[in-house]
């Protein structure tokens, strides 16, 4: 909630919403920052909602795919949030 939060409020401070499409353009860093925290988003909610209950709720001596896929998905989480944070550093230094 606080990445996006912050993040429109920074959109607005720099008044990106008035010409979204060229701003995006001008600052491709945003962009790609802005595609990986709504993947993340999709990826925590997938994780925390369908995923992990399914992890959990079978009987342990079966299969433990979903908690594999389960681990993954947090992963590739953990690999997006640092990808973010590069490009907010690079946003920055923009």
């Amino acid at each position: 909630g606080v990445l996006i939060m912050t993040g429109v409020g920074n959109l607005a401070f720099l008044n990106a919403f008035e010409d979204f499409p060229a701003f995006l353009s001008a600052h491709p860093p945003v962009l790609g920052k802005l595609i990986l925290a709504g993947l993340m988003v999709t990826l925590s909610a997938l994780h925390d909602f369908v995923l992990g209950p399914r992890a959990t709720a079978g009987n342990p001596k079966e299969s433990s795919r979903p908690g594999y896929t389960s681990a993954w998905v947090g992963r590739i989480n953990l690999l997006l949030g640092l990808a973010v944070l590069f490009l907010a550093v690079k946003i920055a230094k923009y």
